[in-house]
């Protein structure tokens, strides 16, 4: 199994975006949740507060004259749901599609005189980020109003839009080229052509658009999104930029395909992916239940497992379709785990020598940055909590030799890691808390490992997930 996590577009290192917030971070439990939850809840609240933060102070005069308007006026109609309804605000920046615009733009917004590909970028992702707030805000019933009597209408910019994924309703709108304008309204979008219009009834909650008047030259829409389970769903659509950015030599992007199996296929085996999460890890389920939405499929592989994510793109994972379903699992949890820990990355980089020197790595066969083992070893730890439940509690598969010889592996590679780690680090604040829990269940786990005779070499040359 390998993966790849980019820490940013450009490759360079975390830069904290929006105001920074006075309060240190509090992450006792940032890899595996104690008690609660409340770890994970804390850390994404102020991650969604600097997005909203981030929205705001982008510059207008980097923005093209064209595309001015819409910004302004979603900027103006989200700032406005902020005071009146936080948490529709807040639902709204929290959809990954929306999220990795915001962030794509906010880490280009600067040092654009002198780079016009850099300036072009940054205006693109800002277009496609506004008529999307915009669709968004109409969707939940928020749409900018031009006055107290009339609902907005604005142009579309010249060249038209890419396609708009529109999460809370559930469709992928795309805007023919006889479409010149879009009227905003509370629930629905009205498409003006030159002769002819058409409009789209759209709906919150389960999501779904009713199609309204005729006018099929001025728009196509589609249902991109299937549920997994409640909350969490399969998409065949994906409009993230740094979709092919690739820090894995075994690995070309994160094209999107079904890999020639059924959709129902990937949702009974991504589903059945997370009731064992749920069964044997419930507070990590809660949390996936907080912070994860889409799965995206990038093929299949009966040999191995590729998945990757990325820091800009929280929310959202690509997976390819492996017929193991403990593989998969174990693909679930650790790009999860790297949801979780790249929004702390948006705060604080927990090591003062994360990018340097480089060090012998567990997982990768070459000398990595110590943030790689950082996060594998973050990943990986869970995973080991989960074959340790499903051990004791007696389930099928625990008594099958490769299972346990897996088993093995992960115990192995990861106590490598955290002693590299905890050997090495040279920790922020925050970093040393998370490196302080780290100790604890590196202790724990290799306690158990003993105890069942996990601890010895029986785990060979096997690969854990691999890290950039």
């Amino acid at each position: 199994m390998t993966s790849s996590t980019a820490k940013a577009a450009n490759q360079e290192a975390p830069r904290h975006g929006g105001t920074r917030p006075a309060q240190a971070l509090h992450l006792p439990d940032l890899t595996l949740p104690g008690a609660d939850t409340s770890t994970l809840r804390r850390l994404l609240g102020r991650e969604l507060q600097r997005r909203l933060t981030c929205l705001a102070q982008l510059p207008l005069q980097r923005v093209a004259e064209a595309d001015r308007p819409a910004f302004v006026a979603a900027v103006a109609a989200l700032q406005g749901l902020q005071a009146s309804a936080p948490g529709q605000a807040a639902a709204l920046v929290r959809a990954p599609t929306v999220s990795v615009l915001i962030e794509l733009s906010w880490r280009r917004r600067d040092a654009l005189a002198s780079d016009d590909a850099l300036l072009a970028a940054f205006q693109r992702h800002v277009r496609e980020l506004s008529w999307l707030l915009l669709c968004e805000l109409a969707t939940a019933g928020a749409a900018p109003r031009a006055d107290r009597q009339q609902p907005l209408r604005l142009n579309l910019p010249p060249g038209g839009l890419p396609p708009l994924l529109i999460l809370g309703a559930g469709v992928e709108l795309r805007l023919g080229p006889q479409a010149k304008s879009v009227q905003l309204e509370d629930g629905a979008l009205r498409i003006f052509g030159a002769t002819s219009q058409r409009t789209i009834a759209l709906r919150g909650g389960d999501g779904g658009a009713t199609e309204g008047q005729v006018g099929d030259d001025l728009c196509e829409l589609r249902r991109p999104w299937h549920p997994i389970r409640p909350g969490l769903l399969l998409a065949e659509t994906d409009n993230s930029p740094l979709s092919m950015v690739e820090a894995h030599p075994d690995k070309q992007g994160n094209q999107l395909q079904l890999g020639g199996r059924p959709l129902a296929e990937w949702a009974a085996t991504l589903g059945e992916c997370v009731d064992l999460v749920g069964r044997y890890l419930p507070l990590i389920a809660e949390e996936m239940r907080l912070l994860l939405r889409l799965c995206i499929p990038v093929g299949y592989d009966a040999e191995k497992h590729l998945s990757a994510s990325f820091q800009e793109y929280v929310g959202a994972i690509y997976l390819t379709l492996h017929p193991n379903v403990m593989t998969m699992t174990e693909a679930l949890i650790h790009e999860f785990q790297h949801n979780k820990i790249n929004t702390a990355f948006h705060f604080d980089p927990m090591l003062r020598n994360a990018f340097w020197p480089l060090v012998s790595s567990p997982v990768r066969p070459d000398p990595r940055p110590l943030h790689g083992v950082v996060l594998a070893v973050h990943a990986f730890q869970p995973v080991a909590r989960l074959y340790q439940r499903m051990h004791e509690d007696g389930h099928p598969w625990a008594a099958n030799p490769a299972w346990e010889q897996r088993a093995a592996t992960v115990f192995a590679k990861i106590h490598e890691g955290a002693r590299t780690v905890l050997e090495l680090a040279e920790p922020t604040p925050a970093g040393a808390q998370l490196f302080d829990e780290m100790r604890r269940l590196d202790d724990e786990l290799m306690a158990f490992a003993r105890s069942v005779g996990w601890a010895g070499d029986r785990g060979g040359e096997q690969a854990l997930g691999d890290e950039p």
